[in-house]
């Protein structure tokens, strides 16, 4: 999401609070609340987002039939689901717009540029490691592996490709592998006819193939890469930046760095960018896409 759609979103909860109901959330509550979400996330909510966060958690107070959140800031502390109701908290606030082939034009980059040139380095292996970091329900890694299969440089060669997500509710719709119809806007009608069955109106189902070569794990990608994964040659991480705080940020890329091969290749949203940052990566232009290499 756009830092514009993100402004856009505000306005509208603050236009619509006047007539909320329900309990409000109090600025010591919210910093105590924020702060459990970025120790566990690295999301960063600033205080214009306080309504955000509210009006997204306000059904797990009425779950847990508390009259406050400061009750509920309390029961992540000391309750004994605190662990449990920590998750729910985190699929609460987490935002996860996404869609298959989304920012076609840089997947097409990856399919015509990248994994060419990946091709040509690990010929004497004729393997290839990718890793979607934050992938959501899992379009990302899907769409990757549609676009990585169209390459006959790489057919018939060992290609992992690993999503991870912090949700566990959205690795577990990625693993089930059915859509509904808003997840395949933007694919074309080549690849709904070959990747796509419809099984019920506004019910797709992924081609076995191409779930079988994708894994998809829990993670926080704070935590450092998917637990036995060898060096990538490519690191997808779009959109999910854009959230972080600077210390976060800072962490991720570290992550990235340390987790890829020599050479390899880190693709970031549109939205994103590392020129404000002092890193060990270095910027490559690839038509209208700005990627990054270690």
């Amino acid at each position: 999401m756009s830092g514009d759609r993100i402004d856009a979103l505000r306005a509208a909860l603050a236009r619509s609070r006047e007539g909320a109901t329900g309990p409000r959330l109090d600025a010591e509550t919210f910093l105590g609340l924020r702060d459990l979400i970025a120790d566990a996330s690295g999301i960063d909510f600033d205080e214009n987002s306080r309504y955000i966060v509210e009006r997204r958690l306000l059904p797990r107070l009425r779950a847990l039939r508390l009259d406050d959140f400061a009750s509920y800031y309390r029961s992540l502390l000391f309750g004994e689901d605190a662990e449990a109701e920590l998750e729910r908290l985190l699929e609460a606030v987490t935002i996860r717009e996404t869609y298959f082939c989304r920012e076609r034009a840089q997947l097409e980059a990856l399919r015509d540029n990248v994994i060419p040139e990946v091709a040509l380095k690990n010929a004497e292996s004729r393997r290839v490691r990718i890793w979607s970091a934050g992938c959501a329900s899992g379009e990302e890694p899907y769409s990757i592996a549609m676009y990585v299969a169209s390459r006959p440089e790489v057919a018939g060669w060992d290609v992992q490709i690993v999503g991870t997500d912090l949700v566990a509710s959205a690795v577990e719709a990625a693993r089930a592998g059915m859509y509904r119809d808003g997840a395949l806007r933007a694919v074309t009608d080549e690849q709904r006819a070959r990747y796509f069955t419809c099984d019920a109106p506004n019910a797709w189902r992924l081609d076995e193939t191409v779930r079988r070569s994708v894994s998809v794990e829990r993670r926080n990608l704070l935590d450092g890469p998917p637990q036995g994964s060898e060096p990538f040659d490519v690191i997808l991480c779009r959109n999910v930046l854009l959230y972080f705080g600077e210390a976060a940020r800072r962490r991720a890329v570290e992550v990235f760095h340390d987790s890829m091969l020599a050479g390899g290749w880190l693709l970031l949203g549109h939205a994103e960018s590392l020129l404000s940052m002092r890193t060990p990566f270095r910027p490559v232009h690839l038509g209208r896409d700005l990627v990054y290499r270690r």
